[in-house]
């Protein structure tokens, strides 16, 4: 057990994972101040292990730096590189944790700074190849820092300083298809289907919705596009070993501008084009700078709408003339110092390191370029207009592979070429996918849109089946062999319309095409099949080859013994899919309604599961716990209680009057690091509130603080620093906060104080990641945690099929102790998948996703399945083909399911969801949440005995786009058909049209509606609508506020808190505002 240290009048003495500051009252007490003064002094120049010459990773700046013994303050501090770099020190006494926080908080850099307590022999808490930069006294174990130190980082031990070199073993992907070759296939060895985290950067949003957002990694880094928090498009840099954010400039983007085979990267420059109407930019790698355009070479024209379904279709003709100018049919290829730009009818070729033209060629009458490079040529293969394609629809363009030129790349000239005829033979094909050059030769994949006697398309098929695989010579330009697959008469094996993408393995020669479900490989020698795998994939994700390991996003195949693996963790944009670099498997994700899949980057590992911490080495104690009373009404934990009911136990003001703001704004540290932690929808600035007696407590997430207010004042009561970020509020019972922390423990603090108790290690061990540019735990607690009938529950993970799942535990509140721990475990399945999402009591269960867990012992598990059956029958329905995905509650109380449809709350009936709202929003206090659902707004509820209230799925914008996007509705609670459609149909008591609701709140007469505002129903945080509250009669949905009450800004997501006949309103702008 760590022991208290420090001065505890002052509230400055805790513990490692905790720092306190009391606050009786407005007034300071001047001596606090001396004390922090003091001890930012003494642990600033007081006795400290010498470390000389600090040194800066010049390879790759920026990202994570580790020092393993205590270091002055002040040189700690200046390690983080003018916020480009977090630091994290270990030191080997826990006396020396407290009062080194104590002095990083009074210089602002919570979070970017931190410091934790490390045993000796210990191993290092992270994951493997996190670390850039290490700092050690020689105390660490050679194969730790082996471990944990990743390529081009950089190691300071006992004075000598080494740098981590890439090793033959990892691959990277510069660029569209990973070389110059377009082998699309990389050699990285050490990848596989993924079974862990490394770091995770959530994004509001993908820069390319429904549509390819590519990543390109080299030296280190990885570069991208994205929306921030503003709404912004920027192309943006991160270190590729932990997902630290390195630098971000704006970009113009639309929709239709994929930038897909255009954005390349190399350790030295970028090259992307920032706007739609502007030549390729060069952009330093290290620093973001725009360093020259290509002014000579092709510059983007104006596009014309993608078409769409219904009377919204444009013809194929508006459609391929709008697709003439695409930036899907340009690219951008490097080999050495050469940078290749092809567009439209146009190549150039400039120099890498001036941008200085080498030499340019126009080919007439040719569209869409598609190219390889390979022996010291360009081998580039052309589309022609206006050929006969037999009348097919939606092909009336007339596009079609035309010739192949081969140029010498230093000079430019024309080597050999190619004519149509000769390449596709009797057949019109297109091609979607690169070349690919091997050895002594030039492999093709092309759609095949017209060849004799040959069928139309049909459904949404606008071309006729069948596809031809040709090899040319490099050396002539001769077709080696042509094959088709048996849609068109040849000997592949036959696809779909698709194929999703091709492969060759550079190793082996082996050309390997993704069709629908499977992989085909081919011998690039002789045109032969090899070998047909079944992947139980789809043609939407793209395939790559990993190593050994065919990938199609979350579905793969070993190419040579045909073991195939699949997860539901990630969901790859469409016509996307994974990356396999440095060790591991890279993925940016979709914003998917399908699934609750982790959005925006994720950087993933392979290996084997984590051991398991074992229960006597969880708990550490560290002031006695005194309990006190239960105090009754309030509101005690998230959404009111463990049910999640939002019922008020106390009553709500109905003409209420604005009380106290209490402004609990912290400037946030400088630089990307803490810029990029607005980009994480998980976590707000702060927290909803929780209120018990006179006091009320938040969270400020990103600081690690929670604060103790006066109910009655907004007096600041005090404050204390957890482990690690905190996403939602405790849960308050018996005179204590119990919180959960990102830092993967629980934590009890004497709500009359802040001191903390005990805190209690709820994760299956103590490594860390990389989350939003902050370390956590793999496996993050909950904020907010559960107590019932004496029992705190809380839960701590991601995802149940990685890191060896998610864990819920059951502890004794007032001893700290485990009384019973439970692991949800669903590895190789990619529906099968289960995300952390708040605990909640649903008769004698607690259920955590779709899995229920007995309250007493907890043994269980899915009973989705048997809920769903037996509901189904109950309703008078013919039971249907057993699926486990779907969840009914059994006594109609909010319940958090995942799966095909993915709700949280009451079950999907015939695509009706009768109240409660989508699990992907319930996980907005977990990584990578989305914070919006098919083009509406999410649900929020309030739920008793007597009726179930919901807002939200912008049902009246769909309906009258009138400006008000929301519906609350009353519900009888005991209704068995209420959500089924046509004759079953039960329509709601009453509804009412509203702005965007994001809290709601009722007690036994009204409802208490908050309000973001109206007039968009995307993004929550991009909402600019006026945020007000309104409160309405339970009976009849009668407004007791007409017009509303204006807010000052808007509240937070389900920040809302009713107790002692008031309200708390917790703002987006960092406010705490009373309302009586």
């Amino acid at each position: 057990m760590e022991p208290r240290i420090g001065c505890s009048r002052s509230g400055l003495g805790q513990l490692d994972g905790s720092a306190s500051v009391r606050r009786r009252s407005k007034q300071e007490n001047p001596m606090r101040w001396l004390i922090l003064l003091l001890l930012v002094v003494v642990y600033s120049t007081g006795d400290a292990i010498t470390l000389l010459a600090v040194p800066t990773p010049t390879t790759s700046p920026g990202g994570l730096c580790v020092v393993v013994g205590r270091m002055p303050v002040q040189e700690l501090a200046a390690l983080h590189q003018d916020g480009r770099m977090l630091v994290d020190c270990l030191v080997p006494e826990a006396r020396d944790v407290e009062p080194m926080r104590v002095a990083i908080a009074t210089l602002g850099l919570n979070g970017l700074v931190t410091v934790r307590h490390l045993p000796p022999g210990r191993p290092l808490p992270y994951v493997d190849g996190l670390v850039n930069l290490l700092i050690s006294d020689n105390s660490v174990d050679p194969s730790e820092v082996a471990r944990v130190v990743a390529p081009f980082g950089t190691t300071r031990i006992a004075g000598k300083t080494t740098t981590v070199p890439l090793p033959a073993t990892m691959g990277e992907w510069p660029q569209s298809n990973a070389d110059a070759a377009q082998s699309n296939w990389s050699p990285d060895t050490l990848a596989g289907p993924p079974t862990g985290f490394r770091w995770i950067s959530p994004m509001i949003d993908v820069a390319v919705p429904g549509g390819k957002s590519p990543l390109r990694t080299s030296g280190g880094r990885v570069f991208s596009f994205i929306f921030d928090a503003k709404g912004r498009t920027q192309l943006e840099a991160r270190n590729a070993f932990n997902g630290t954010a390195l630098w971000s400039i704006p970009a113009q983007y639309e929709q239709t501008v994929h930038n897909n085979d255009t954005l390349i990267a190399n350790p030295n420059h970028v090259y992307a084009y920032l706007a739609t109407h502007e030549y390729m930019s060069c952009i330093d790698a290290r620093t973001g700078t725009i360093l020259w355009t290509l002014e000579n070479g092709t510059r983007w024209e104006k596009q014309g709408p993608k078409p769409r379904g219904g009377a919204e279709r444009k013809t194929w003709e508006e459609y391929n003339t709008a697709m003439k100018t695409s930036v899907a049919f340009a690219q951008t290829i490097q080999d050495g110092s050469r940078v290749v730009v092809l567009r439209d009818s146009h190549v150039g070729v400039f120099d890498d390191n001036t941008g200085k033209k080498l030499w340019a060629v126009d080919l007439p009458g040719v569209k869409r370029l598609k190219g390889a490079i390979g022996q010291g040529r360009l081998y580039v293969v052309s589309h022609l207009e206006g050929m006969d394609l037999g009348g097919h629809r939606g092909t009336e363009g007339g596009i079609g592979v035309g010739r192949a030129l081969a140029f010498d790349l230093a000079t430019g000239r024309e080597v050999w070429r190619t004519e149509q005829a000769d390449i596709m033979g009797d057949g019109i094909g297109m091609l979607y996918m690169a070349p690919h050059f091997h050895k002594d030769r030039i492999v093709l994949a092309a759609k095949l849109v017209s060849y004799p006697n040959s069928k139309k398309g049909s459904g949404n098929s606008t071309l006729p089946p069948g596809w031809r695989f040709i090899a040319l010579d490099a050396a002539t330009g001769k077709v080696k062999w042509r094959e088709s697959d048996t849609e068109s008469g040849g000997k592949i094996d036959r696809g779909t319309i698709w194929v999703s993408g091709s492969l060759v393995d550079q190793r082996t020669g082996e050309f390997w095409i993704g069709s629908f479900n499977r992989a085909i490989g081919i011998d690039t020698a002789t045109g032969k099949q090899i070998a047909n795998r079944p992947v139980g994939g789809r043609p939407c994700f793209w395939c790559r080859g990993i190593g050994d390991w065919f990938a199609a996003g979350p579905f793969w195949v070993h190419l040579r013994t045909g073991e195939t693996a699949a997860f539901g963790t990630l969901r790859p944009d469409c016509n996307d899919t994974v990356y396999g670099v440095y060790g591991g498997v890279m993925s940016s994700n979709s914003n998917c309604e399908c699934h609750k899949f982790i959005q925006g980057r994720v950087m993933m590992t392979s290996g084997p599961v984590p051991k398991t911490t074992p229960d006597n080495e969880r708990l550490e104690i560290f002031t006695p716990l005194a309990p006190t009373p239960e105090v009754a009404g309030g509101w005690p934990s998230l959404m009111a209680d463990g049910q999640r009911s939002g019922r008020a136990i106390g009553k709500i003001p109905q003409s209420p009057k604005s009380t106290w703001s209490a402004d609990l704004t912290i400037k946030l540290p400088a630089g990307p690091i803490a810029q990029d932690w607005a980009n994480d929808p998980t976590i707000r600035l702060l927290s909803p509130a929780v209120v018990a007696g006179d006091t009320v407590v938040v969270a400020q997430g990103h600081q690690h603080t929670l604060i103790a207010l006066s109910a009655t004042t907004g007096d600041v009561l005090w404050r204390t620093v957890l482990g690690g970020r905190i996403d939602s509020p405790p849960t308050l019972w018996r005179g204590h906060a119990y919180a959960g922390c990102r830092d993967g423990y629980v934590y009890a603090v004497n709500l009359k104080d802040g001191r903390i108790a005990w805190r209690h290690l709820v994760a299956n061990d103590r490594r860390m990641m990389v989350n939003a540019s902050q370390l956590e735990s793999l496996w993050p607690v909950l904020g907010t945690t559960v107590i019932h009938n004496g029992k705190l529950y809380a839960a701590g993970g991601i995802t149940s099929q990685h890191d060896g799942g998610i864990w819920v535990a059951c502890i004794d509140p007032l001893a700290g102790q485990s009384r019973w721990r439970a692991r949800t475990l669903s590895p190789g399945s990619f529906q099968n998948s289960v995300r952390l999402e708040p605990p909640v009591v649903i008769g004698n269960k607690i259920w955590m996703d779709k899995m229920a867990f007995d309250l007493e012992t907890g043994e269980g598990g899915d009973a989705a399945a048997k809920i769903l059956r037996d509901a189904e029958a109950s309703a008078g329905h013919k039971p249907k083909k057993p699926n486990p995905l779907p969840v009914y509650p059994d006594d109609r109380i909010a319940l958090a399911t995942s799966g095909d449809s993915a709700w949280f709350g009451w079950p999907l009936r015939d695509q009706i969801l009768f109240p409660g709202f989508s699990g992907m929003q319930m996980t907005m206090m977990m990584p990578g949440a989305r914070t919006n659902h098919r083009g509406g707004s999410v649900g929020h509820w309030a739920t008793d005995d007597n009726g179930h209230y919901r807002v939200g799925f912008g049902e009246y914008q769909r309906k009258f786009g009138d400006g008000r996007i929301d519906t609350l509705s009353a519900w009888k609670a005991d209704d068995p058909k209420a959500g089924f459609k046509g004759k079953d149909a039960t329509e709601p008591l009453w509804k009412v049209a509203t702005g965007h609701g994001v809290a709601v709140a009722m007690d036994a007469e009204a409802i208490l509606l908050i309000e973001s505002g109206s007039g968009t129903s995307g993004t929550l945080y991009l909402n600019p609508g006026t945020p007000q509250m309104n409160i309405f009669k339970r009976s009849d949905g009668t407004s007791l506020t007409p017009g509303g009450i204006k807010l000052p800004s808007p509240v937070t997501w389900r920040g809302v808190a009713v107790g002692n006949g008031a309200i708390y309103l917790s703002l987006e702008d960092a406010k705490l505002v009373c309302w009586r």
